[in-house]
């Protein structure tokens, strides 16, 4: 039920209402003038009370599907009470949608300074209406809504997976009657994009060091925390009790935290020094909204080595073929052979294709550097995958827990980040295949 259908039981029940009411006052005249209603008009009026006591509970039973408990009112209510409580119900999905929609574009960035800057006043306008959003009462609210048009078709044409075909074309013309042709350009050249709500920016963690050497001091090696974005309150399943299945949220938080990372990141990046050089990806990065059933259908696909390798990147960010080979080896995922290391290439470069990895060119000497995409991370962090089992044995599927240090790729990165992240992570692996060794070496000794 969605409220398209329990307006209609609305209107159907105001008609028979109307109806019964035409008929009551009939019957009422005739008895006004001392006179007996026929048994024909008495039929009438007990068919209609009958049909409306039909529609009303029905109407009844269809809140209990569009309230929330709390929100359906008393038993024996009146109708208007129902259709009020869903309406307003209606509206401040509506409202959290809109809003939704709003922060989604307030997160869009770009790498290049030009299009930061020309879509930098749409966005002070989306600032300004989501101001209003957050302060006005939700009965006053329906033309605020509308307003958030221009940002939803932006939003599309950025989640559009080929802006060149038929579909994506004609998004571009609704764009422009709205956007300047800077940013329109910086949609085609995909420029811009959603900043991951989960963050990723450098911390700090400590491993202690084996005693052949060093005594207790710890060994320092940077890696990438994931910061959580809380969880919207609207669902697509909120949205298809509107009535309408064409609206699909990602879910969108404004995480106090994770915007100080950012900002932070960002200023270190600046008084650090880093290189403005920057890479890009061997491929277009998959920017299409995370559908777990479509996810699932490709990783069952996969090689048997992909249920290592993905959580693999949930635990070191960044890697190359060699690092993902080394680092399942230490973890008896994977032998210690050439062919063990080409099958990881050919899964990897086989997830890339898929759209799960994005992949760095570093030349000749590093090779390629590979991280999750957006879509890959949204996915994985979605229940029914990451608890996802084998159809026949019913056996867990992935073979590695899943970890909280990711970095999602984009079209463009900076060439400094990724090669200090492979370096940390070389470090890491040090450490990790040093012990490997020294617990091999005392099992034979035993």
């Amino acid at each position: 039920m969605n409220t398209i259908d329990f307006e209609l039981l609305i209107s159907k029940f105001d008609s028979i209402a109307f109806e019964a009411k035409t008929e009551l006052s009939m019957v009422l005249s005739i008895i006004s003038e001392g006179k007996v209603p026929s048994k024909e008009d008495v039929e009438k009026i007990d068919a209609n009370i009958e049909c409306l006591n039909g529609v009303y509970n029905s109407i009844v039973e269809a809140s209990k599907t569009l309230l929330p408990e709390a929100d359906i009112p008393e038993r024996n209510s009146s109708v208007n009470a129902y259709a009020s409580a869903v309406r307003e119900n209606v509206m401040k999905i509506k409202v959290q949608y809109a809003k939704q929609v709003i922060e989604d574009f307030l997160h869009v960035q770009s790498l290049v300074e030009s299009y930061t800057i020309a879509i930098n006043p749409y966005q002070e306008k989306a600032q300004e209406l989501l101001d209003v959003l957050l302060n006005t009462d939700v009965s006053n609210i329906e033309s605020t809504i509308e307003d958030i048009k221009p940002t939803e078709l932006f939003l599309k044409a950025l989640r559009c997976e080929d802006i060149d075909s038929d579909e994506g074309i004609a998004i571009l013309e609704e764009v422009s009657e709205f956007f300047s042709r800077r940013v329109q350009l910086g949609i085609q050249g995909k420029k811009y994009f959603i900043s991951d709500k989960h963050m990723a920016f450098p911390v700090v963690v400590e491993y202690p060091r084996t005693d052949n050497g060093m005594g207790s001091s710890k060994d320092e090696v940077t890696v990438a925390i994931d910061v959580e974005a809380e969880d919207s309150s609207v669902s697509n399943d909120d949205l298809d009790l509107l009535g309408n299945d064409n609206l699909n949220i990602d879910n969108c938080g404004d995480n106090k935290n994770e915007k100080n990372a950012e900002e932070d990141l960002k200023r270190e990046c600046s008084e650090g020094g880093i290189s403005e050089e920057m890479l890009y990806s061997i491929k277009k990065t998959k920017n299409s909204t995370p559908s777990a059933a479509a996810f699932k259908n490709e990783i069952l696909s996969m090689p048997n080595n992909a249920r290592d390798i993905l959580p693999l990147f949930t635990n070191v960010a960044v890697m190359t073929a060699e690092q993902v080979h080394l680092i399942g080896f230490c973890m008896d995922c994977f032998g210690d052979s050439k062919d063990a290391l080409e099958s990881v290439k050919h899964t990897l470069s086989l997830l890339t294709n898929k759209g799960l990895l994005v992949a760095y060119d570093l030349g000749e000497k590093m090779g390629l550097a590979y991280c999750l995409t957006s879509y890959c991370n949204a996915c994985l962090k979605k229940e029914s995958i990451s608890k996802l089992r084998l159809p026949k044995s019913g056996r867990r599927f992935w073979n590695i827990s899943f970890g909280e240090y990711r970095v999602c790729g984009t079209d463009e990165i900076s060439k400094q980040l990724i090669t200090t992240a492979l370096e940390e992570t070389d470090a890491l692996l040090k450490y990790v295949y040093d012990i490997k060794k020294h617990i091999s070496i005392d099992i034979c000794l035993v």
